[in-house]
């Protein structure tokens, strides 16, 4: 059994990075075999939205198809990742806007458990952090088991507080447990596909995230509300129908493009003949 660990920090040894260290250190005791990946140390180009890796692999020359190939043939990935700006780091970002072309290869990842742990200098000031790690993951059909939020301004600031030591363990454990076949139930926060903590009300009693647009209950328990999301709706979202389907529609709108091109050409001559750009001398 093989655990991949992704660190998206340039950092060595920040808290995300030792974090995600001790979650495979819980896995290679429990008899996987780990490796792991510092995505700075890689080079991931911006996606072009050419739209050409639907139909076949992207050609853009990187990193990028070698780590989508290690994720495929791990059996559990922990992703670990600080928050820059109430966000994920840009290297996280662009590696997700590639996801694109994993669509159609769903089958590779679908279903495999894996691991999100944030880190965040002040509570508060976790900002879109977990959402957006668990996008990356979710967009490519793995199956988010755990995840882990602690907070440490400094590199290795998390080790001060035990809980973020043993939740990090706890991780690694429910991952094998999850990758061997076993029904591991872990109750987490927020939306259950990206842990969104926040939603919008859109009817009387109903609610739903913003992010994954999954709809739910308002309940009142334990003397404060919280959503309850519609377990068939994420159902539906944990079936790789669910993204083969939407690599289907992007196929059909780039036909559909074509077909509308030189309607679109006219139309759009007046921009080209405007450039308002300015370029940096010397």
């Amino acid at each position: 059994m093989k655990v991949l660990g992704i660190v998206a920090s340039r950092r060595r040894l920040g808290n995300s990075e030792i974090l995600v260290k001790e979650a495979l250190l819980r896995a290679k005791e429990m008899g996987a075999e780990v490796e792991a990946i510092r995505l700075t140390d890689y080079e991931v180009k911006v996606c072009k939205a050419c739209y050409a890796c639907l139909w076949d692999e992207c050609r853009i020359d990187d990193d990028v198809n070698w780590i989508f190939d290690k994720m495929a043939d791990a059996d559990g990935v922990v992703l670990g990742t600080p928050v820059y700006i109430l966000m994920v780091p840009g290297i996280l970002k662009m590696l997700t806007d590639r996801v694109l072309s994993q669509f159609a290869r769903v089958e590779r990842y679908f279903g495999k458990p894996a691991g999100v742990i944030v880190t965040a200098g002040k509570e508060g000031w976790e900002g879109l952090g977990v959402p957006t790690a668990s996008i990356f993951l979710n967009t490519m059909g793995f199956r988010v088991v755990y995840r882990l939020l602690a907070y440490g301004r400094g590199p290795g600031e998390v080790l001060l507080n035990p809980e973020n030591v043993r939740r990090a363990r706890a991780l690694g454990e429910v991952l094998i447990r999850s990758a061997r076949g076993e029904e591991v139930e872990v109750e987490m926060e927020g939306c259950p596909i990206c842990g969104a903590t926040f939603y919008e009300v859109v009817g009387e009693g109903v609610v739903r995230c913003p992010i994954c647009r999954i709809e739910g209950r308002l309940v009142k328990e334990g003397g404060r509300f919280k959503p309850v999301y519609s377990r068939e709706e994420v159902e539906k979202r944990r079936k790789p129908e669910f993204y083969l389907e939407h690599a289907d529609w992007l196929r059909w709108t780039k036909e559909k493009y074509e077909e509308m091109m030189e309607e679109i050409k006219k139309l759009r001559r007046k921009y080209e003949e405007f450039d308002p750009f300015i370029r940096k001398r010397g």
